[in-house]
């Protein structure tokens, strides 16, 4: 990582691993997952505007979902974000929908679906039913 933290600027790009419109067959959580623990490494102020560090429960949640949620799946590998106030985020974008899904440092992990074809928007904690992540992860996929 450069020294000025430049690599962090525009983290939804360099953290890309998946180029829009292009399908895994089948996801590959090392990628991923490696891509998780390098944002441990993002101590406090690491966008240079008072960024909190990266939290090692966040940390640990998204890597646990990788690994639980997404591995051997036909989803296509997320972006990882680091988020501001010390969480990782994993992003979807394409397929005419855009999926996030946040592990903030503290609290419960949240999720944001919008379909772009319909307009229909949600937002919601995943709580003790992840099941609802289901229809939303086969969306991303480019099913209906």
């Amino acid at each position: 990582m450069p020294a000025d933290n430049t690599f962090y600027d525009s983290a939804a790009t360099a953290w890309e691993s998946t180029p829009p419109g292009a399908r895994a067959s089948t996801h590959s959580t090392a990628e991923t997952t490696s891509k998780i623990a390098a944002l441990a490494d993002l101590k406090e102020d690491w966008d240079s505007y008072g960024a909190a560090a990266i939290a090692p429960a966040a940390v640990a949640a998204a890597q646990n979902f990788v690994a639980t949620r997404l591995k051997g799946t036909p989803v296509p590998p997320p972006a990882v974000v680091p988020t501001s106030a010390g969480g990782v985020q994993l992003e979807w974008h394409g397929a005419g929908a855009d999926l996030e899904i946040e592990f903030p440092a503290a609290g419960e992990t949240l999720v944001w679906f919008e379909d772009q074809r319909t307009g229909r928007e949600e937002e919601f904690p995943i709580g003790s039913d992840p099941s609802a992540l289901g229809p939303l992860l086969e969306r991303i996929q480019g099913a209906d």
